[in-house]
């Protein structure tokens, strides 16, 4: 489920984008009238570019998930230490300290 929002908004993005080209109707505008005149290499490219940008995106945001995810042992020690060492709501040295 991490992706289906990242997805859902992504494809709304494009069908609206996509949508937003009515502008030739059967009958008052001919397709050569509005074709474009950029080659086609360009569009090819600037496809692939996007393509490079969103896996790059993806695989950020893959590697922050799960970077968000770990918390390493040693850190899970300690803080089991700490907690054993000092009783819930006890205040500390450093707490007290903190408030001049």
């Amino acid at each position: 489920m991490t992706f289906s929002g990242w997805v859902a908004t992504l494809a709304g993005w494009y069908v609206t984008e996509i949508g937003r080209q009515p502008f030739i109707v059967y009958g008052l505008l001919r397709t050569a009238d509005v074709a474009s005149n950029v080659p086609s290499s360009m569009i090819g490219l600037t496809l692939a570019l996007y393509v490079t940008l969103y896996l790059a995106l993806i695989v950020a945001y893959v590697t922050v998930l799960k970077y968000m995810a770990e918390k390493p042992d040693e850190v899970l020690a300690e803080d089991a230490r700490d907690r054993a060492v000092t009783p819930a709501g006890a205040m500390t040295t450093a707490s007290v300290g903190g408030n001049a």
